[in-house]
């Protein structure tokens, strides 16, 4: 130790997995949404539309988002959540996401984009469970087989803008 050191805070030093750009951004911006006073009333109007915390790609996202949003649905401000959280790790992430100055500016139509864009991942991440579950089956077990393609069927259709039981001749 010298006396002329200052300690030096670093809130992020635990690797961040690597994640395509836009899915990054999404995810942190919404983050920061919950976590601003400004933001809290629209997201909490938007939060049936949120994808579920498992669909989120960085892990500590997802575990940041899952440990909130009970916070939040409630009357606590995003301060008092944060003051909340059981997990150190999550507050220095949480502090760490705000502080980045890289961030696009928060609006409605961001917020939407993201919701948007993490929605389509998870859909996305849901076919390709499936489509690995039907080449891992063996054949002959019509029944496993009809249910994964008819899941598999659904999740095409809704991320093509149509939703669960419509018609899909025009595809």
């Amino acid at each position: 130790y010298s006396p002329n050191t200052r300690p030096v805070f670093v809130p992020n030093t635990l690797p961040t997995p690597s994640l395509p750009p836009a899915v990054e951004v999404a995810e942190r911006t919404l983050v920061r949404a919950l976590l601003s006073a400004d933001w809290l009333p629209i997201m909490r109007r938007r939060f049936d539309r949120l994808p579920d915390p498992t669909a989120y790609a960085n892990p500590r996202t997802a575990r940041l988002i899952e440990a909130l949003l009970p916070l939040l649905s409630g009357q606590f401000t995003p301060n008092a959540a944060l003051a909340q959280l059981a997990e150190p790790e999550l507050t220095a992430y949480a502090y760490a996401v705000l502080m980045d100055e890289g961030n696009p500016e928060l609006c409605e139509e961001a917020i939407d984009d993201a919701i948007e864009k993490l929605q389509k991942r998870e859909i996305q991440t849901k076919k390709e469970e499936i489509r690995v579950q039907l080449s891992r089956n063996a054949e002959g077990k019509p029944e496993t087989d009809d249910e994964l393609l008819r899941r598999w069927s659904e999740n095409a259709r809704t991320l093509k803008g149509r939703g669960p039981g419509q018609d899909t001749d025009s595809e």
